[in-house]
């Protein structure tokens, strides 16, 4: 897809799941986003405190996270957990980055994209792909030749019953925008 769309200025694949975290004698429910090292530059989103996912996570499966400042909150009691481990499944992960607070993304944790194919839910394929079109006149272009590409990729023989769907949030926007 990287090489095959002109004019996008980034894509940004997900595998992502739900899950019980532990940390001592507190557990929560979450969702865990597999992402890699550049969906938090992409996605402006803000470090409060440690390091983020590296490309060497990545290449080496490790078992590391990043967290919400609400996750904090709520498994570890408002401390620090840098450097802290949490429990998923049989999976022990050291947290690595906390977020600043943001309500969108409550109960999210992320883990490299690789962890989380491998170790966690043992998909081969994307829960999602963000393409990111900066420049606004071309997001329905920009949509229409994903579309084709992905269609090419995957092999589609027929072009009404697709195995994917694409959901533009432009469109999404100006629908809620209508309806409020």
């Amino acid at each position: 897809m990287r090489n095959s769309v002109d004019g996008v200025d980034g894509f940004l694949p997900i595998i992502s799941t739900n899950g019980q975290v532990i940390f001592w004698s507190n557990d929560m429910s979450v969702s865990v986003y597999g992402v890699e090292e550049d969906y938090f530059d992409v996605s402006d989103i803000a470090i409060e405190y440690g390091t983020s996912i590296s490309q060497n996570n990545i290449e080496s499966l490790d078992k590391v996270t990043i967290v919400w400042q609400t996750i904090v909150s709520e498994l570890f009691a408002g401390e620090n957990p840098v450097w802290q481990k949490i429990q998923m499944g049989t999976n022990v992960f050291e947290v690595v980055w906390v977020i600043e607070e943001n309500s969108n993304y409550d109960s999210f944790i992320f883990v490299p994209l690789s962890t989380a194919s491998v170790r966690i839910t043992w998909q081969k394929y994307y829960s999602q792909i963000t393409a990111i079109v900066t420049d606004a006149e071309m997001v329905d272009a920009k949509e229409a030749e994903i579309d084709a590409s992905l269609q090419i990729l995957l092999e589609v023989e027929d072009p009404n019953s697709l195995p994917y769907s694409i959901t533009n949030r432009a469109e999404l926007l100006e629908n809620f925008s209508s309806i409020t």
